[in-house]
């Protein structure tokens, strides 16, 4: 409205000088022209950078990961982080722990816990899984194997001296106290062991126990 009210107020002096107006306003519409070129070519430049920064982030993340994408950046973390742990002696979280005292105190048993003598990364290990099962009530004769053969690859092995189909009731709550704690094992049968007899005047023997944990390491 004001351009409008100024042609009106100035139409005199317009229509003596037309050219003179005209370029006037050719003039100001170039000058607009150019400004707003140039802001946008200045928001278009902040932009461009903005992607090439953008984009130069992502080739050094490529380069740096051998172009691996997110998920292969992820599972490559996870390999590394499973190497190091390999490398790491073997203990119980403080949640297999507490898992471990709570299944096994439903049943009491006798257990032989073996440990290979080779099993560098494993002492601890044994003696946690040993205190966890004496927490519970149960009664562990500990021992160390030398040259164990068929080692389990999971590093534990169960064993039931039962015999034929059966399962001793301690090796099942073993079992399932593991299976809780989500801690791996393997399971084995073997014929049932006999106390030897002593000749008289000898004493006894003690009943081997039915049950047998085996701890080693866990193989690579």
């Amino acid at each position: 409205m004001e351009i409008i009210d100024f042609v009106k107020d100035n139409w005199a002096s317009l229509a003596a000088a037309p050219w003179a107006f005209v370029t006037l306003v050719c003039f100001a519409l170039a000058v607009g022209f150019l400004v707003a070129r140039f802001l946008g070519a200045e928001k278009t430049a902040l932009l461009d950078g903005r992607i090439a920064a953008l984009k130069e982030t992502i080739d050094d993340y490529k380069q740096k990961l051998s172009g691996a994408s997110p998920d292969e950046a992820k599972q490559k973390i996870s390999n590394l982080e499973a190497r190091l742990a390999a490398l790491e002696p073997r203990e119980l979280t403080e949640g297999q722990r507490n898992t471990l005292v709570q299944h096994l105190n439903a049943h009491h048993g006798v257990v032989s816990l073996m440990l290979d003598m080779a099993a560098q990364k494993s002492q601890k290990f044994a003696r946690e899984i040993e205190k966890a099962l004496t927490r519970s009530g149960w009664q562990v004769r500990f021992g160390q194997a030398l040259g164990v053969s068929n080692r389990p690859s999971s590093g534990i092995r169960v064993t039931s001296f039962s015999g034929g189909e059966d399962i001793t009731s301690e090796a099942r709550a073993i079992m399932g106290a593991f299976s809780a704690a989500q801690i791996k094992f393997e399971f084995s049968k073997a014929p049932a062991k006999h106390r030897p007899e002593m000749p008289a005047g000898f004493p006894q023997m003690p009943e081997e126990p039915a049950t047998e944990i085996l701890i080693t390491d866990v193989l690579d």
